[in-house]
């Protein structure tokens, strides 16, 4: 059975009182109202002297919002009497509909900041050409690849670790004017000005291609940071703390999820081997005897590995919770078979040597499957005046490859254990050691900045 609100003065109260109509008072929405039951509204409306004019589900459930009309000589109710408007949800317009591929993706990620934020949304793509500051209340205009000021076009390759698709995509610098909205590896991705929001690349194009769901993601991130930036400095702290967590606890679960895909395919290699033993009894009289044995023992280990899953679960759990808990170590993120560790910032002293080289911070890229010698490096903050050594660091090449020299056999070995808190280890050693008495090693005295003394002190 419905109920249904209006509004309702003390005059329409006492009304329906001597009616003997029951009502209840509530405040819905800010309006000051009454509720009245379904099977009393068609009397209580008569009494009152109203009609219906609009029936709408309201914020609670089982309550309609109901406009009404009061005719005169009603209840002596002004012709110009307030009626109850329900309210109209936030939309989302594309004022520019031209190259929008991925515009399905994103569109439900703006409507959702949209309801958040209890405002409009306009969205256009200007190509790579400026585009005016809009400001108005109640509104937020979205442009795509563009910036009001000081264009100067570029190209991104990726932004949260996410890969835009396609190769380097259309986009254009910051305009330096605006507020900008900055990525945890610390790239400017947007810049408010106004009530306008310039994304700085193309996100409409290349992402929907690879039906990756790139664009949605990328969206949900920017939107995460232009909200944050609506908030106080005490409310942002709260919210940034929790996205953190978040990213953690998904970095965790990722984490724990590559390293049990890997014993899953264990498992499904053992079922499979009880399961040919089986064909193989059937099929090959002469190796039953040999056949039965094996298969026997291939079903006991399948028994012996699956009672341990849980233990193993656990066990990759801490593993991550030692890796991000290494000294050195400031973040770690788990994507596509790769544990990526973020470093502190490395400093170098050479031996007997007393100064001390700036290197910067770095990113450790560690491969489950031990391709690309099972670990690469990549300097995120500074590069060195070197050529092929000297740019990510003096002994590691421009592609991230490292001379390992007598511990490349050690990494692999490590990878192959599930020891990546060890292998972290071992990298930020690498990364804080320098050889002087090669080539490469020798260039940190001209290719790398030295530490001020007044700093180091």
């Amino acid at each position: 059975m419905k109920n249904y609100f209006f509004a309702a003065d003390a005059v329409r109260k006492a009304r329906l009182a001597e009616a003997g109509i029951g009502f209840c008072d509530l405040d819905l929405d800010g309006v000051a109202g009454i509720v009245v039951e379904e099977e009393q509204i068609g009397r209580a409306l008569e009494v009152l002297g109203a009609r219906k004019e609009m029936e709408t589900p309201s914020s609670l459930e089982g309550i309609v919002l109901l406009a009404l009309r009061f005719e005169a000589g009603g209840i002596n109710i002004p012709r110009n009497n307030t009626i109850l408007v329900p309210k109209v949800a936030p939309k989302v317009v594309v004022e520019d509909s031209d190259n929008m591929e991925s515009w399905v993706e994103v569109k439900p990620i703006l409507q959702k900041y949209a309801d958040m934020l209890g405002v409009d949304v306009f969205v256009k793509n200007p190509h790579g050409e400026r585009s005016e500051v809009r400001s108005e209340a109640g509104k937020l205009f979205v442009r795509f690849w563009s910036v009001p000021e000081n264009l100067s076009k570029t190209k991104y390759n990726s932004f949260f670790g996410i890969n835009l698709g396609g190769g380097r995509q259309d986009g254009v610098k910051p305009s330096g004017n605006g507020v900008p909205l900055v990525t945890p590896e610390g790239t400017v991705v947007a810049e408010i000005h106004g009530d306008t929001l310039f994304v700085l690349f193309d996100l409409m194009c290349s992402p929907s291609s690879n039906k990756s769901g790139a664009a949605a993601s990328l969206m949900d991130k920017i939107m995460e940071l232009y909200v944050l930036l609506q908030k106080s400095p005490e409310e942002r702290e709260v919210i940034r703390k929790k996205m953190a967590e978040e990213s953690h606890k998904k970095s965790r679960e990722q984490y724990v999820a590559e390293c049990s895909r890997r014993f899953e395919k264990t498992v499904q290699g053992t079922k499979e081997a009880a399961k040919k033993g089986r064909e193989d009894i059937a099929r090959l009289q002469q190796e039953l005897a040999r056949r039965i044995r094996e298969t026997q023992g291939a079903e006991r280990k399948l028994s012996q590995i699956e009672s341990l899953r849980s233990d193993q679960t656990a066990s990759y759990g801490r593993e991550f919770d030692s890796l991000a808990a290494v000294p050195g170590v400031e973040d770690v993120q788990v994507s596509d078979g790769v544990v990526k560790v973020f470093t502190e910032h490395i400093y170098i002293t050479p031996d007997g040597c007393a100064d001390t080289f700036d290197i910067g911070k770095f990113r450790m890229e560690i491969y489950t499957s031990g391709a690309n010698g099972g670990i690469r490096f990549f300097n995120l903050t500074r590069q060195g005046t070197g050529g092929d050594y000297n740019t990510n660091h003096p002994h590691v090449k421009k592609n991230g490859s490292p001379c390992l020299g007598n511990i490349s056999e050690m990494v692999p070995t490590l990878i192959g254990e599930y020891e990546y808190s060890a292998v972290a280890q071992i990298g930020l050693q690498y990364l804080k050691s320098v050889n002087t008495g090669d080539s490469a090693g020798k260039g940190i005295f001209n290719c790398w900045p030295k530490v001020e003394k007044n700093k180091e002190e």
